[in-house]
């Protein structure tokens, strides 16, 4: 196997790892993909509310309300991590964000189309979901 073939296997393992090891858990995702958002090691509280949101993502039932001061990483973490690990993985048909205005919303939505458009990770692992159709 020549040098180039080789670097291609190796570069198709190391795209089928992320996306496996991605799909574990949304922390596992936003760990790996979201790494410019999560520069700092997870807090205990960012490790309760990705394990909270696992736990009702899995009973399919409850609510989740989080409080904590402005600048706690609580958007990144559920409108933009869980919702990017519900739909690149297929998790749910369809994803709701809500919040107190329409701009909020909006802002939110904006960040996760800048991810699925220019996050370079997604672009090569979730080509089926960044990219549109004949491309």
């Amino acid at each position: 196997m020549g040098p180039n073939k080789y670097l291609a296997k190796v570069h198709a393992d190391l795209r089928h790892q992320r996306r496996t090891l991605g799909g574990l858990s949304p922390q596992a995702f936003a760990k790996i993909y979201l790494s410019h958002h999560c520069q700092l090691p997870f807090s205990r509280m960012h490790k309760e509310v990705f394990a909270t949101l696992a736990e009702l993502f899995d009973k399919r039932q409850g609510r989740l309300a989080i409080a904590a001061p402005r600048g706690h990483a609580k958007s990144t973490i559920v409108s933009l991590a869980f919702v990017l690990w519900c739909v690149l993985y297929g998790k749910e048909k369809l994803v709701f964000l809500v919040s107190a205005t329409r701009e909020q919303v909006i802002l939110l939505l904006k960040d996760v189309k800048s991810e699925l458009q220019n996050n370079s990770l997604l672009l090569e692992d979730f080509p089926e979901a960044c990219q549109p159709e004949g491309t």
